[in-house]
């Protein structure tokens, strides 16, 4: 809460809704970073991640 002038002012932080065409394209934005990282650290692991 601040006072400012006698008046209080509040800052909230509004959520964002996700509808659910918004968590089944979080879900699958997941799926693919995951698959892309685990590509990644295989390739690094291999050696030819620098090639």
């Amino acid at each position: 809460m601040i006072c400012i002038d006698g008046i209080k002012e509040e800052r909230m932080i509004k959520m964002i809704e996700l509808t659910n065409v918004g968590y089944i394209l979080l879900i699958v934005l997941s799926i693919e970073f995951g698959y892309i990282l685990h590509g990644v650290i295989d390739a690094i692991k291999d050696g030819t991640f620098f090639d």
